[in-house]
């Protein structure tokens, strides 16, 4: 800690000016203009490093992109809201895992080939192929629910979607500005 010369006040070694009437720690004072000055005005405690959110403490409840709904809800839920950025995340988010894991399927499927370490592989590839397609749908449905419910129309609009045009259409529209019947503004 050192004592600043022009008022008297203790500041943290760290400091190159006192927090408290901006003189430098050599007792020059500081330009008008310095952008600390701002700071100052706000708040007359010392600046403290920041603990992250709450929400980011436990795995199970990390939000997507400014939405206030558990990662668990938002994937596997039908109902509530979700904004068109959080639409995206989880779509993109699905396409990249999809590749990566059919990419690790097909090496399943293709190793050992013609013996009989080929064909276990192979069946556990078809069997991993099944699990992940009906999760991915299921993804789908949901994230797709809540956009239409953030469009204020019922989830059941999901099934009347062209492939391929409907989903990019849903992801673009903007959603019911404020709350609706289906939950409070994701954003």
């Amino acid at each position: 800690m050192w004592e600043c010369q022009e008022c008297g006040k203790e500041n943290r070694d760290d400091r190159i000016d006192c927090f408290h009437c901006g003189t430098a720690k050599s007792g020059v004072p500081l330009s008008v203009n310095n952008a600390l000055d701002d700071v100052r005005q706000v708040t007359e405690q010392p600046m403290l490093p920041v603990s992250p959110p709450s929400h980011f403490q436990d795995a199970s409840s990390i939000s997507i992109v400014n939405n206030n709904m558990p990662l668990s809800k938002i994937l596997f839920s039908f109902k509530g809201r979700i904004s068109r950025g959080t639409y995206w995340v989880v779509q993109v988010s699905m396409i990249m895992l999809g590749f990566i894991l059919g990419m690790v399927i097909g090496s399943l499927m293709t190793i050992g080939k013609g013996n009989q370490d080929g064909e276990t592989a192979g069946i556990i590839g078809i069997i991993f192929f099944i699990l992940i397609a009906i999760i991915s749908f299921w993804v789908g449905l949901a994230v797709g629910v809540k956009r239409w419910h953030d469009l204020d129309v019922s989830g059941w609009a999901v099934l009347t979607m062209i492939p391929y045009i409907g989903p990019i259409a849903l992801g673009c529209i903007k959603g019911t500005t404020g709350p609706n019947k289906y939950g409070p503004d994701p954003l």
